[in-house]
Protein backbone atom coordinates (compact mmCIF):
# COMPACT_ATOMS: atom_id res chain seq x y z
CA UNK A 1 0.00 0.00 0.00
CA UNK A 2 2.88 2.35 0.74
CA UNK A 3 4.39 1.76 -2.70
CA UNK A 4 1.06 2.45 -4.41
CA UNK A 5 0.66 5.62 -2.34
CA UNK A 6 4.18 6.62 -3.36
CA UNK A 7 3.25 6.13 -7.00
CA UNK A 8 0.22 8.39 -6.56
CA UNK A 9 2.28 11.04 -4.77
CA UNK A 10 4.92 10.93 -7.49
CA UNK A 11 2.21 11.49 -10.09
CA UNK A 12 0.83 14.45 -8.15
CA UNK A 13 4.34 15.94 -8.13
CA UNK A 14 4.60 15.52 -11.88
CA UNK A 15 7.00 12.58 -11.75
CA UNK A 16 6.59 9.66 -14.12
CA UNK A 17 6.97 6.11 -12.82
CA UNK A 18 9.30 4.50 -13.90
CA UNK A 19 10.83 7.18 -16.15
CA UNK A 20 11.66 9.61 -13.35
CA UNK A 21 11.30 7.33 -10.32
CA UNK A 22 11.43 3.56 -9.86
CA UNK A 23 9.21 2.12 -7.11
CA UNK A 24 9.15 -1.43 -5.79
CA UNK A 25 6.66 -2.90 -3.34
CA UNK A 26 6.38 -5.94 -1.12
CA UNK A 27 4.12 -9.00 -1.04
CA UNK A 28 2.53 -8.74 -4.51
CA UNK A 29 -0.93 -7.83 -3.27
CA UNK A 30 -4.00 -7.53 -5.48
CA UNK A 31 -3.53 -3.76 -5.39
CA UNK A 32 -0.03 -4.09 -6.86
CA UNK A 33 -1.50 -6.02 -9.80
CA UNK A 34 -4.22 -3.50 -10.69
CA UNK A 35 -2.35 -0.21 -10.28
CA UNK A 36 -0.99 1.41 -13.45
CA UNK A 37 1.84 0.89 -14.08
CA UNK A 38 1.81 -2.58 -12.52
CA UNK A 39 3.97 -2.50 -9.41
CA UNK A 40 7.20 -4.49 -9.31
CA UNK A 41 7.22 -6.37 -6.00
CA UNK A 42 9.08 -8.84 -3.85
CA UNK A 43 6.92 -11.88 -3.11
CA UNK A 44 7.43 -13.82 0.10
CA UNK A 45 6.40 -17.49 0.17
CA UNK A 46 3.76 -16.84 2.85
CA UNK A 47 2.02 -20.26 2.71
CA UNK A 48 5.36 -22.04 3.14
CA UNK A 49 6.35 -19.64 5.92
CA UNK A 50 3.08 -20.28 7.76
CA UNK A 51 3.40 -24.06 7.39
CA UNK A 52 6.99 -24.05 8.65
CA UNK A 53 6.08 -21.78 11.58
CA UNK A 54 3.28 -24.11 12.69
CA UNK A 55 5.54 -27.15 12.39
CA UNK A 56 8.25 -25.40 14.39
CA UNK A 57 5.78 -24.44 17.14
CA UNK A 58 4.53 -28.02 17.33
CA UNK A 59 8.10 -29.37 17.57
CA UNK A 60 8.90 -26.83 20.28
CA UNK A 61 5.82 -27.81 22.28
CA UNK A 62 7.03 -31.44 22.19
CA UNK A 63 10.63 -30.47 23.01
CA UNK A 64 10.70 -27.31 25.16
CA UNK A 65 14.52 -27.27 25.34
CA UNK A 66 14.90 -27.54 21.58
CA UNK A 67 17.73 -25.33 20.28
CA UNK A 68 16.79 -22.31 18.20
CA UNK A 69 16.56 -22.89 14.49
CA UNK A 70 17.18 -20.54 11.61
CA UNK A 71 14.91 -21.02 8.64
CA UNK A 72 15.50 -19.13 5.41
CA UNK A 73 12.94 -18.56 2.70
CA UNK A 74 13.65 -17.47 -0.85
CA UNK A 75 11.72 -14.38 -1.93
CA UNK A 76 10.76 -13.95 -5.57
CA UNK A 77 10.96 -10.85 -7.73
CA UNK A 78 7.66 -10.18 -9.52
CA UNK A 79 8.50 -7.84 -12.36
CA UNK A 80 5.98 -5.16 -13.10
CA UNK A 81 6.43 -1.86 -14.91
CA UNK A 82 7.20 0.48 -12.00
CA UNK A 83 10.97 0.08 -12.17
CA UNK A 84 13.68 0.63 -14.71
CA UNK A 85 17.35 -0.21 -14.62
CA UNK A 86 20.21 2.25 -15.01
CA UNK A 87 20.98 0.67 -18.40
CA UNK A 88 17.45 1.56 -19.58
CA UNK A 89 17.94 5.28 -18.96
Amino acid sequence: MLAVGSMQSAQQLGLRVPNDLSIIGFDDTILSRIVVPRLTTILQPIPEMAKETIQLLLRQSDTPDMPKQKIMFQPQLVEGHSTTSVQDK
